[in-house]
């Protein structure tokens, strides 16, 4: 996967967002850190956005949270693109039914 440049301006949440960058991430525990190419996004339409640009169906996609994991629960596997959602911290819809 090619590392791509952000030109995502944080104060208009439909802006373009080619910007998957690469970088280390590790758990809480600071071990293991491995690398993964990752989104911020703020917002849900972004989410859609960036998934449709460059993503397939054989990719593969982990929501990474505060990274407050023990051990290596939370990391990605080899391959593995990365959608941090410490911005997307709001309900959108609740099914009282399910």
């Amino acid at each position: 996967m090619n590392e791509q440049q952000s030109t995502l301006s944080t104060n208009n949440p439909t802006a373009s967002l080619s910007k998957w960058k690469n970088e280390d991430l590790c758990g809480w525990g600071r071990y293991p850190r491995v690398k993964a190419l990752s989104i911020f996004p703020n917002s849900l339409e972004q989410v859609r956005e960036s998934l449709g640009e460059s993503v397939t169906e054989d990719d593969h996609l982990l929501a990474y949270g505060h990274g407050r994991s023990y051990g290596d629960s939370g990391l990605p596997g080899l391959d593995t693109r990365v959608i941090h959602t410490r911005q997307l911290n709001r309900g959108l819809h609740f099914d009282e039914s399910t």
